[in-house]
């Protein structure tokens, strides 16, 4: 676990480490909320060999073995169908040991535990590249969707008071109507309320 949590840039106490059964052994929910009040994401699950395989391009993955030990898997190969194992307590530059599936699961039985840094925190580390533009604006779709909205409503309301004095021109003051005038009236003082409301709200 705290090498997991070293890779992903996080520091986890021991201190802190609450277990809520009287074994001597943790287990993966424990450790799951230990990661997760240092303010990481974490999850723990039973998964599948073939699920181990899809991890070939992602972090350090914990995995709980029967006699209370622990792995990391730290890559797979879903050609030579074998996964990376490294020691928990070997050196980060260690290198990782192919494992196929009939020797993990002699001493696995589908534990494991997910870690990751928090959203927030990858948000406020990750590099400023067009992709993480990308992720921003997705996560933002729906704020941005609403400005959006409200900037073109404005631009009709701007551009629709000089149609209403053209019409006003060519309506009233050509034909002398009087309903038409008082029609527009309404209409102007509408949109003056609503081009108001949204000026207000924008700010």
């Amino acid at each position: 676990m705290l090498q997991v949590a070293r890779y992903h840039g996080v520091e986890l106490d021991p201190n802190e480490f609450r277990a809520t059964s009287a074994a001597s052994v943790p287990n993966a929910s424990d450790l799951s909320q230990w990661a997760q009040n240092a303010g990481m994401w974490s999850r723990a699950l039973r998964i599948r060999w073939s699920h181990l395989l899809r991890f070939e391009h992602t972090g350090p993955i914990v995995l709980l073995f029967n006699d209370g030990g622990a792995g990391l898997l730290v890559g797979a190969s879903a050609e030579q169908n074998v996964v990376l194992l490294r020691s928990v307590d070997a050196p980060d530059d260690a290198d990782a040991v192919p494992i196929d599936e009939l020797r993990l699961l002699q001493v696995w039985s589908g534990e494991a535990i997910l870690l990751r840094a928090a959203r927030s925190y990858i948000a406020a580390d990750a590099p400023f590249t067009f992709a993480w533009l990308i992720d921003l604006v997705r996560l933002e779709s729906r704020p941005l969707r609403d400005i959006g909205i409200a900037s073109f409503t404005l631009s009709i309301l701007t551009i629709l008071p000089p149609l209403i004095v053209m019409t006003v021109v060519n309506k009233v003051l050509q034909f002398s109507s009087v309903s038409t005038l008082v029609l527009l009236s309404m209409v102007i003082a509408v949109v003056f309320a609503y081009e108001t409301l949204l000026g207000h709200a924008r700010r």
